[in-house]
């Protein structure tokens, strides 16, 4: 019974329940009004659809964009740790406190024990007040209890997490101000630190690559429940088992550090900035290394030259230091301390030196294909790649294929390393190792300059059976396949294509196209023909998980395939079908195409920005209503891209003279009669 008693103390927990018992009331308060109210007034509001009503609310329940409960789950239990161990920080009230006939440990545990229940019973009210009420006002197709105790694991477990890291920053400093700040940090920092290291690494390590957004959101419980729960995007958001064991895990840590560190605390740390003159290093130097990244990131952005960022370390570090000496110091007067200063540059000189002259080998390592299982290759990262095997490549020759690329990149590093980077494109390769480790690589190139490396892979039947939903469909679960003219403009065309035999040659045909089409045919920026849709039997979908995954491609449960010029198989398909009339703009459809010749690309922008006839007052331009001619145009014409080199601007008109599209030609692709119109 006497261990029991010790173990806590009833008057230190009733004495918390009358100073503190308010921030748990106002606490249950604003958590009814920011969901169970928000939630009723929802439901009853006529002028709210359904299913605005069932998104908003789970928008709610999974914080999805954060909000005010993201904002009170994270200041209320710090402000609460702040209060409860207010008295270790002040002189007059720690001398007080334990000059009692109580034990530090019965203290530590009984205030911890009030504010635990302080944080969790609110949830829980709320948590059965929203249940409640989905069973009294019969809410069940908006959300149910599971959602429910979803919300109150998040809402009891981020809030702990928050208080406990105040806890312990409360123990090692002798500032209530310090330790807000400080837990904030401190929360912040993982991800932060992790963004911050790697940004700077990529500027100075040739190829370094690391995902920050699939691995550091979760490392910041601040980030983590701003970024929201569930899955509702492209990236599966959900608390998942592990998070919660390695938070709880968390909390039992810094609760017992915590412990540790009050019973050894000295009387007189109160009020100093920091308690133990052992950490004063550690918060000295990390304030400095943290403002050093800060100052370089700042003037990569504004700037982006290394003179400039290797400037941003130095003055974000000088001042990190001096500021945090200050601190330590309470004084301005810190000046001599700059012996520190020196000492914490050398290390960082060297540390330079090291990267520079990459002593681990990093920018020249590539995995041995016998030890490769699989390689991601992309110009990003794709978050589908691993469940639906989207540019992962296993095919032996396209893994040679690559690997050579990368060689190549690692032999170009000085040239890559000084382009610029507003004028490259990103290429990132992941091998996937047989030991299940990853070894990552980003490189940003000049795309033109390694067309020969890429032209392999993406003409190999692995690529093309990853990026084309046609080489998945069984022709026998397609119920139709229809076509829709690109630039229809009032015309009216389309195909629809019933037979289940036309239904299989169209599917056989294409995949021959698409299997003879070459990377420059891919890469053109020429406008498709028609695009096709290939509708799945509503019994055959759960066959095809890319195309029922609402997160992955949204609500059209139906397969694309853009019908190119360079798909001439199934052009004299469907011309022996008799489908070719309405599945294409003909040279009929078109009243005539004008070609006016432009000086430069900003003339060529404002005229397409306009969307009207190109014609000009005074100046020359081409009229065509050769059919023949009007057709090559139209096999011709491209797209505009920035930069693309168009010399020529044309639009086509149907018979009322209404615009059907505008394109580009450039020097090398424009008919030779528009080339020798220009030059009369």
């Amino acid at each position: 019974m006497k261990s029991k008693i010790s173990f806590f103390n009833k008057g230190i927990i009733l004495d918390d329940i009358r100073r503190f018992g308010w921030i748990s009331a106002a606490y249950t308060m604003v958590l009814i009004f920011l969901l169970p109210l928000k939630i009723f007034m929802l439901c009853t509001n006529e002028r709210i659809n359904n299913v605005t009503n069932i998104n908003m609310i789970k928008d709610l329940l999974y914080f999805r964009g954060g909000g005010l409960q993201g904002i009170f789950a994270l200041i209320v239990p710090v402000l609460l740790a702040i209060f409860i161990f207010r008295y270790i920080q002040v002189k007059i009230s720690v001398d007080m406190i334990h000059s009692l006939p109580i034990k530090r440990n019965t203290l530590y545990r009984s205030h911890i024990a009030f504010a635990v229940v302080s944080l969790v019973a609110p949830v829980i009210i709320n948590a059965l007040i929203i249940i409640v009420l989905n069973k009294v006002l019969g809410l069940g197709q908006y959300y149910g209890a599971y959602d429910a105790i979803q919300w109150s694991r998040i809402m009891i477990l981020f809030p702990l997490v928050s208080f406990f890291v105040a806890v312990f920053m409360g123990m090692i400093t002798g500032s209530s101000v310090l330790q807000g700040v400080l837990t904030y940090i401190f929360m912040f920092l993982p991800f932060g630190l992790t963004l911050l290291i790697s940004e700077t690494l990529k500027l100075f390590i040739y190829g370094f690559a690391y995902n920050v957004n699939e691995i550091s959101n979760k490392l910041s419980p601040i980030v983590r429940i701003f970024d929201g729960f569930g899955n509702f995007d492209f990236n599966n958001k959900n608390l998942t088992l592990t998070e919660v064991t390695l938070y709880i895990l968390l909390c039992i840590i810094l609760y017992f550090i915590s412990q540790f560190v009050y019973n050894i605390r000295k009387l007189e740390a109160a009020s100093n900035p920091i308690a133990f003159k052992s950490l004063q290093y550690v918060f000295k130097y990390g304030v400095t290394f943290c403002a050093m990244l800060v100052g370089g990131a700042y003037f990569q952005a504004v700037q982006n030259s290394d003179r400039w960022i290797f400037f941003g370390f130095f003055i974000g570090s000088l001042i990190g230091y001096f500021v945090a000496e200050m601190i330590v110091k309470k004084s301005l007067w810190v000046f001599r301390s700059i012996k520190g200063y020196g000492i914490y540059i050398a290390v960082m000189i060297i540390v330079s030196m090291g990267i520079r002259f990459d002593i681990t080998g990093y920018e020249n390592r590539v995995p041995a294909l016998d030890n490769v299982e699989s390689i991601y290759f992309n110009e990003y990262y794709n978050f589908y790649s691993d469940k639906y095997s989207i540019d992962l490549y296993s095919d032996e020759k396209n893994l040679q294929n690559i690997e050579s690329f990368h060689k190549k990149l690692i032999e170009d590093k000085h040239k890559n390393k000084n382009l610029n980077r507003q004028s490259t494109r990103s290429v990132v390769f992941e091998y996937r190792l047989n030991n299940g480790n990853k070894v990552q690589r980003l490189y940003n190139i000049s795309y033109d300059d390694y067309v020969k490396y890429f032209k392999p892979i993406y003409e190999s039947k692995e690529f093309k059976n990853m990026k084309y939903d046609i080489f998945s469909l069984d022709s026998a679960d397609v119920e139709k396949i229809t076509l829709r003219p690109i630039g229809d403009s009032g015309i009216g065309k389309g195909t629809v294509i019933l037979k289940p035999e036309d239904i299989k040659e169209a599917i056989e045909i294409l995949r021959q196209d698409i299997n003879n089409e070459t990377y420059e045919q891919m890469k053109d920026d020429k406008p498709a023909w028609s695009e096709m849709t290939f509708m799945i039997a509503e019994g055959k979908l759960k066959k095809y998980p890319r195309l029922t995954d609402s997160k992955y491609r949204g609500d059209d449960k139906q397969a694309h395939l853009s019908w190119k010029k360079s798909y001439v198989l199934f052009e004299e398909w469907l011309r022996k079908k008799g489908h070719l009339e309405n599945s294409r703009i003909l040279p009929k459809d078109i009243g005539y195409a004008a070609v006016e010749k432009v000086q430069n690309e900003k003339q060529l922008e404002g005229k397409l920005k306009m969307r009207t006839d190109i014609m000009s007052s005074g100046v020359k331009r081409l009229e065509i209503t050769d059919k023949d001619k009007v057709e090559t145009c139209l096999r011709t014409y491209n797209y505009h891209r920035k930069d693309g080199g168009a010399k020529y601007l044309i639009g086509f008109y149907n018979h009322s003279k209404q615009n059907i599209d505008f394109g580009v030609f450039t020097e090398d692709n424009a008919p030779d009669f528009v080339k020798a119109y220009f030059k009369e």
